[in-house]
C-alpha cells in the first residue's frame, strides 16, 4: 500500500512496510546496557562498603584509644 506523504509542497510515495528485525543488533544493545547497570550497581556497592569500613575503622580507632 503507498502512501503520499507531502514535504515542502513535494508529494513523495513510499511503502508501508514493517521494518526488518536486526535480533543481533538488538542483543548487543540489551547486554549492554545490561553490563552498563551492573557495572553502575557494583561501583555504588563498592563505594557503599568503603564507606561502611571507613565508618568501622573510624570507630574501631576511637573505641581503641579513648585518651585522644
Amino acid at each position: 500500500m503507498a502512501v503520499k506523504t507531502v514535504f515542502c509542497d513535494e508529494v513523495h510515495e513510499r511503502n508501508q512496510m514493517p521494518r526488518k528485525p536486526n535480533y543481533r543488533f538488538e542483543r548487543s544493545q540489551r547486554n549492554k546496557s545490561k553490563a552498563e547497570k551492573k557495572a553502575e550497581r557494583l561501583e555504588a556497592k563498592t563505594r557503599k562498603s568503603d564507606a561502611r569500613k571507613a565508618a568501622r575503622e573510624g570507630r574501631d580507632m576511637d573505641q581503641a584509644d579513648p585518651e585522644n
